[in-house]
């Protein structure tokens, strides 16, 4: 019965840490994306929008 209650503990702490670990990709890969079209807007974006307003 102890053996089956620490196999359990374990699969418990083992979703535990699985779960931790998708949230923390999940809000890694946002705050990569937000970042990346920062970026994009800073650099690219406004470049793009001045030449169509030049023309």
């Amino acid at each position: 019965m102890l053996k089956w209650a620490g196999i359990f503990l374990l699969v418990m702490i083992a979703a535990a840490i699985v779960g931790f670990l998708v949230e923390a990709v999940r809000f890694i890969a946002g705050f990569l994306v937000v970042a990346c079209l920062i970026g994009f807007v800073a650099t690219g974006g406004f470049k793009m929008f001045g030449k169509k307003g030049g023309d």
